[in-house]
Parts: structure tokens; C-alpha cells; sequence
């Protein structure tokens, strides 16, 4: 096989990879829509394939050999030893194995199975080929219909002022920057912590045993005198770690004993807001306070330790900048607890939002979509427009990978069905 055999399928490759590494590039800087760039990433995952199974061939390899290592890694088929340049002898030996390995694989496939598990099988494909589509066109569905008239009503917002409101501007979705106002003196009285800021949060973390992947599983099988095999199924094997978690891990749910989690938090974590936080003249409703999230540390001390009560004070210290409920806090047991608090001080932010007279609030959009955006910090309708559809457009990819899977999984199954 000459040389100049593998220059197109290389260029298939690198092209590929370069319209990959392009559409990403639109992705992350919003040069073109969502759509576009999906479509430009499926041209270029098949002219890669197409040039991965193209250079397989050349090098004496069979375009399905190309396009598995492809799926992998598409550059793994470069670095493949060529066939071509080894010896006859050398190339028929190879060639041999790997036609016993194929008719071994062969008389494998043609197994048929039995009808139940046939039928199994093909409604088995059936349902996830179904839930693959319906996760893909379903969201498909709700961007159209909620994200895409969310992202147009955020970029036709009206900038105003926070002095006055314009009258004319109630039901509207309008735009404004500006400090926000309404500190108090929040506290956590458990604590004996007080703080003047606008929110004011107890963060708590518990040591908890968590599950991790199947390990290993053991099995054993019988077969009747029609030659059908049942497979039961002994034990299973999970990993699990311990580990800092600020939810609650219940292990009534996992497969093996022993790794037991208590059943509630001894000190549950809290927030607490100021009464009235403010824009200008504009009022915050919660969907928006809740964005708020410029937090600071805020230290303790042995008075707050001296607050709490009986028994938790007599197992409690001062550890990391924060409080840690345990016998030892160099090693940590199951159910000890670690504890901080952060406070939100006054900050400039920018808001898209309604104007409900003063009030600054959703702006309903369709039956099941919204607009209530705060950012902390200065930025345009254009860049929090822009922000808002980068972080809706790598949902809609993740979404679309997952569906894919799923797809492929039934696709998989329907064709063990149909062959055997």
C-alpha cells in the first residue's frame, strides 16, 4: 500500500477534529446558535470516523478496526503499526489469529437465544431507543418553548434608572445596576453569632459514609435439560469512602452492611435574610435575594462556643475557622460535624427582572419559564444575556449526549435481538 493512499484519510481526520474543535470554540463564545453547533460537531465526529476507517484500511487493518480505535481516540490511528511494511509471513500469522479469534466471536453471536429472551430483549431496546428520543425531543420542546423566549425577553430588556420608577414600565421586563441596600443585624442566636449584612448563613458538613461504584459481583448459573441457562446472582461489592458532605446521605439505600449514617443532623444548616433588601426604590422579592451570593467568612470565637448548649458544647472547639462538633478533629468519626458562617455585606448588582410597581420580581415567561437574574457585580444586558445562554446551551448538550447514550444502548439491544 503506498503512502499517498493514507494522505486523504488523515486530512478526514484532522478536518474532522478541526470542525470539533471549532463548534466548541462557537459554543463558548456564542458566535452562532446551539443548533448550529451541534450539527457542526456531528460533521465533524463522521469525517473523523470516516478518516479513522480510511486509514485503518491503509494500513491493513479493516475499516471497522479504524473506527473503534476512532471512537476512542481518533489519533490512536496514526501511531498504529502499519501491516503494509511487515513481512508475508509475519502478516499471514496476524491475519490467522485474528480469523480464528472472528469465527470464535462468530459461533458465539450465533447462539440464538430462546423466544422469552428475545422478546425481552427487543422490548428491552424498544424502551430505551423510546426514552432516549423522548429526553432529546422533549427538551428540544422546552428550549423552543421556555429557554429561547427567556434568552430573547433578557436581551430585549429596558435599562432604567433606580430613582423612580416609571409607571409605564409596570409588567415589563427592565434592566438596572446599581447597590443594594437594607443591611441588619442578622444572627444566629444557637450560635451567639451576630452580623450586620444582608444575609447571613450556617454552612454544615457531616463526616458520612458514601457508596461509591460496583466493585465486583459474584454468580453462578444453571441450565436445565433444554439447554437454558439461569444466572443468580450472590453478592455484590460497592467501594465506599468517607467523606465531608453537606446533604444527607441515607444508607438504609446502600447494598452492603456496616456503613451505617445517622438519620438526621444533629445542627441542621440555616439562612436567615434581612427584612427589606433593596435596589434604589426597587424591592428584592426571595427568587432574587436568593442570588445573592457574594458571602464572607465570618470568624467565631470561645463565645460562641460558650453559647451553645448542653451536650453539644461539652463535645464542640474551635477548628479551621469554624466550630467542629467531635471527639478529634485529626480524626474525624462518622456523624461529627463541621460548622462555618458567611454573611452576605451590601454589594453592587445588576438585575433582570419585572417591574410589579416597586417590586422587582419574575417575569413569567410561557407556562413554566421565568426571568429573575442577579448577578453580583457590573455587567450589560448583553453579557448577562450572553452568560445566561452559555450556561443553558451546556445543558442542552449534556442533555443531548445523555440521550444519545441512551439511544445507542437500545439500538444495541434491538440488534442482538434481530441477529440471534
Amino acid at each position: 500500500m503506498k503512502s499517498h493512499n493514507k494522505k486523504v484519510p488523515i486530512m478526514g481526520i484532522f478536518l474532522g477534529l478541526a470542525l470539533i474543535a471549532t463548534a466548541a470554540t462557537c459554543a463558548v463564545w456564542q458566535f452562532m446558535p446551539g443548533t448550529g453547533v451541534l450539527v457542526i460537531i456531528l460533521c465533524g465526529y463522521v469525517l473523523c470516523l470516516m478518516g479513522c476507517a480510511g486509514l485503518g484500511k491503509a494500513k491493513g487493518y479493516t475499516a471497522g478496526q479504524g473506527i473503534l480505535v476512532g471512537i476512542i481516540f481518533p489519533l490512536l490511528v496514526l501511531i498504529m503499526a502499519d501491516r503494509t511494511k511487515m513481512s508475508k509471513a509475519d502478516r499471514d500469522q496476524v491475519e490467522r489469529e485474528e480469523a480464528e479469534a472472528y469465527q470464535g466471536n462468530r459461533a458465539a453471536k450465533r447462539r440464538p437465544l430462546n423466544r422469552s429472551k428475545k422478546v425481552f430483549a427487543w422490548l428491552f431496546g424498544l424502551f430505551f431507543l423510546a426514552v432516549g428520543l423522548a429526553i432529546i425531543v422533549g427538551y428540544e420542546i422546552y428550549w423552543a418553548r421556555v429557554v429561547v423566549p427567556e434568552r430573547n425577553g433578557m436581551a430585549a430588556a429596558i435599562s432604567v434608572n433606580t430613582d423612580k420608577p416609571d409607571p409605564q414600565n409596570d409588567g415589563k421586563l427592565i434592566y438596572v445596576t446599581g447597590e443594594l441596600a437594607g443591611i441588619e443585624n442578622l444572627t444566629d442566636p444557637e450560635f451567639g453569632v451576630a452580623v450586620d449584612a444582608l444575609r447571613l448563613r450556617r454552612r454544615v458538613w457531616m463526616y458520612q459514609w458514601e457508596q461509591g461504584s460496583l466493585q465486583s459481583q459474584s454468580s453462578y448459573g444453571t441450565e436445565d435439560s433444554k439447554g437454558n441457562t439461569t444466572t443468580y446472582l450472590k453478592t455484590r461489592t460497592y467501594n465506599y469512602s468517607k467523606n465531608w458532605l453537606e446533604q444527607l446521605i441515607d444508607s438504609r439505600s446502600f447494598y452492603n452492611a456496616g456503613h451505617d449514617n445517622p438519620a438526621t443532623m444533629e445542627i441542621a444548616a440555616r439562612t436567615v435574610d434581612a427584612t427589606k433588601i433593596t435596589l434604589g426604590v426597587f424591592a428584592m422579592t426571595p427568587e432574587l435575594v436568593e442570588q445573592i451570593d457574594n458571602f464572607q467568612a465570618v470568624p467565631v470565637s470561645d463565645k460562641n462556643l460558650s453559647a451553645l448548649s448542653e451536650p453539644i458544647r461539652t463535645k464542640s472547639k474551635l477548628f479551621d475557622g469554624g466550630i467542629y462538633v467531635g471527639a478529634n478533629a485529626d480524626q474525624p468519626a462518622i456523624g461529627d460535624l463541621k460548622i462555618k458562617f458567611e454573611s452576605a455585606p451590601a454589594a453592587t448588582v445588576s438585575v433582570i427582572a419585572k417591574q410589579d410597581g416597586n417590586n422587582l420580581s419574575p417575569y413569567v415567561v410561557a407556562k413554566s419559564g421565568s426571568i429573575a437574574q442577579l448577578r453580583v457585580g457590573t455587567f450589560s444586558v448583553q453579557e448577562m444575556t450572553s452568560q445566561f445562554a452559555k450556561d443553558e446551551f451546556q445543558r442542552r448538550l449534556l442533555v443531548w449526549i445523555f440521550g444519545a447514550f441512551i439511544i445507542l444502548f437500545g439500538s444495541i439491544m434491538i440488534g442482538v435481538a434481530r441477529r440471534r
